[in-house]
């Protein structure tokens, strides 16, 4: 694939990962252009020493290796700090290449681990899930963090982080994966949305399948592209300032269907479940899986999608997809569904979490448990529900950033229930708005905006811990109970701002997409059990979780929005969206067709962001 190599040249540029693989061809590619510095970082000492002293001999004089961890923030920082010093004080280009693919078992349930299995030969501890965020996500977000201040001063520059497909293709045994990948999607398109004000153009890219060591004992497929392939596609997306690069047409399918509604979500669920058996049996290949079977009601939504990869105009894309929302038959919600019921909710004293609670006890469910770390909400809202539902509501106090709290409320409560473990809704969160970085004018924003601040390292940290890792310590200890009673369902509540990258809101965004391909994944990988696991999308709603967005309040009432997910995971849809516009910003998200209107709209949303207004335009 040709692309305008002149975009390169006398630019100066650096690479994360540049000693191997993808990186590496990005490296050569960049050099061929005439870019005048580069900076090779990579952590591999072998490599980098062999790929700088080869790729010196061709080009004397402009390209420098470092030795650098992107896990550790202070090496990233001087190594940029480096390579905009040999860019005599420029840094046209960073590309956050550094990365790992990770495969293992989410927990011993079921079957426990297979030794030598490519995919369940180990279990992933708390530890591992670290590592793996460390390496694929914050590498990336610290190379951000120290490119933009020098970007801004000046005057502009370009960031691209090489993700990968499945950030919306998820697959089992690859939950970490998935989230870290996810999460930098989001965390690239909210970046973008935030700089583009200072002339910084910020992408996501896949390379696509591609040849590389990454795949390790896996089988390559026959059609995986050459890590030169993968380079040019990527650099060809870089000089358009393509908002979402995807490297193959594998990747731009992907893209467009992999949130799709409906039949398109039920044969979703068919090709991820058949994937997901093949690997469970060893077989490491992207090709072993059946063609879905797709029945004459799901015919119109696979029409609708198929109708969309074709599209060329974004106009068309809008009607079409407002047409068929239009036309689709919601789900119907059925009270008598959870008659009988027990569950448990965190988040349960407020908002969604609390409605959620009032629908699950007007429905007849035999016991609610509310989860709540306000034990003022808690307390009352326990005592009223109980005093409305006698003998069918309990109040657990938990922090669901400490995994000991969540699994002493999953035991505690499954030990009450006088039956089985129905219902896990992980509903707790943080809603958030800041800013990334500091900038020229941040002070001057923070005083015009009393809901700004600048994100800092504990902040991420502890949004992380609460929108993130609660939910999966949740499912951490819930799935071994419901695989050995062998019944079960889990929701896991994310937000289509996770979809779209928003301004000023990139820590809340990267944790919610996380969730939501965390989620899917673990629905893949227990396709064989018969816990049922879905993500769901409530929508804008009336909340209390608006005081810290400020998003200026939503279409959806707490109790519309509880209903809507409950009829969802009763009928076990994949993505539970109770809100139409839910449904039309998961197609848009991604289609490449629509990257310009998507970047006139979050660009406008930062501007009036920026001068004080916190709703979407």
């Amino acid at each position: 694939m040709e692309y305008n190599r002149e975009y390169f040249k006398g630019k100066t540029a650096a690479v994360t990962g540049g000693a191997s693989g993808v990186g590496n061809a990005l490296c050569e590619e960049l050099l061929l252009s005439g870019v005048t510095a580069l900076t090779i970082l990579d952590f591999n000492p072998e490599n980098l020493a062999a790929q700088t002293t080869r790729l010196t001999e061709q080009y004397p004089g402009i390209v420098q290796g470092i030795l650098c961890d992107v896990r550790v923030e202070t090496e990233v920082k001087a190594a940029l700090d480096k390579a905009a010093s040999f860019g005599k004080g420029r840094l046209d280009l960073l590309i956050n290449c550094a990365g790992a693919a990770f495969a293992c078992k989410f927990t011993e349930e079921p079957g426990g681990i297979v030794p030598g299995h490519p995919f369940i030969s180990e279990v992933g501890d708390n530890t591992s899930w670290e590592n793996a965020f460390a390496l694929n996500f914050y590498g990336a977000l610290y190379g951000c963090r120290a490119a933009i201040p020098k970007m801004i001063e000046q005057g502009g520059g370009q960031i691209v982080n090489i993700i990968s497909g499945i950030a919306f293709a998820p697959m089992a045994y690859q939950s970490q994966y998935g989230a870290t990948k996810a999460a930098l999607l989001a965390l690239s398109l909210s970046l973008r949305a935030e700089y583009a004000h200072y002339g910084i153009l910020i992408s996501a890219a896949t390379p696509g399948t591609t040849a590389t060591a990454i795949f390790k004992s896996a089988d390559v497929p026959p059609d995986a592209q050459s890590p030169t392939q993968s380079a040019t596609r990527i650099l060809k997306g870089i000089t358009q300032n393509t908002r979402l690069i995807l490297g193959d047409d594998e990747d731009t399918s992907g893209a467009i269907t992999n949130f799709g509604p409906d039949g398109v979500a039920r044969s979703l669920d068919q090709v991820f479940s058949s994937l997901a058996r093949s690997r469970k049996e060893g077989n490491t290949s992207f090709t072993g899986y059946d063609e879905p079977v797709v029945s004459e009601a799901d015919q119109p939504s696979i029409t609708f999608i198929n109708a969309l990869k074709t599209a060329t105009d974004d106009e068309i894309i809008v009607k079409k997809t407002d047409a068929y929302l239009k036309t689709r038959e919601k789900t119907v919600f059925c009270p008598d569904t959870y008659k009988g019921k027990n569950a448990v909710v965190t988040g349960g004293a407020s908002g969604i979490g609390l409605a959620l609670c009032e629908t699950l006890l007007d429905c007849g469910a035999k016991k609610v448990v509310l989860a709540d770390i306000n034990e003022k909400n808690l307390t009352e809202q326990t005592n009223r529900l109980e005093a409305l539902y006698p003998g069918k509501v309990s109040g657990f106090i938990t922090d669901t950033s400490d995994e000991a709290s969540v699994k002493h409320l999953i035991q505690t409560a499954s030990d009450s229930f006088d039956g089985t473990f129905d219902l896990l809704v992980n509903c707790a969160g943080l809603g958030r708005m800041g800013l990334f970085t500091e900038t020229p004018d941040t002070q001057t924003m923070i005083k015009n905006n009393s809901w700004l601040t600048v994100e800092t390292q504990a902040s991420w940290e502890r949004l992380f811990a609460v929108n993130f890792y609660g939910p999966l310590y949740g499912c951490r200890a819930a799935l071994p109970i419901m695989v050995r009673q062998g019944s079960g369902k889990i929701v896991n509540i994310f937000s289509g701002t996770a979809f779209l990258g928003e301004p000023f809101q990139s820590v809340y965004c990267a944790t919610k997409a996380a969730l939501n391909l965390f989620t899917l994944c673990l629905r893949y990988e227990y396709f064989d059990t018969a816990v049922q696991i879905c993500s769901a999308s409530p929508g804008l709603v009336n909340t209390p979780i608006h005081a810290g967005m400020l998003t200026g309040g939503g279409n959806l009432t707490p109790r519309e929005a509880a209903e809507g997910i409950l009829a969802g995971a009763a009928n076990n849809d994949r993505v539970i969206m109770p809100a139409p516009m839910e449904h039309a910003t998961a197609i848009y998200a991604y289609h490449p067709i629509m990257g310009a209107g998507l970047d006139h709209f979050v660009n406008a949303t930062a501007d009036k962001r920026r001068t004080g207004s916190a709703v979407q335009y």
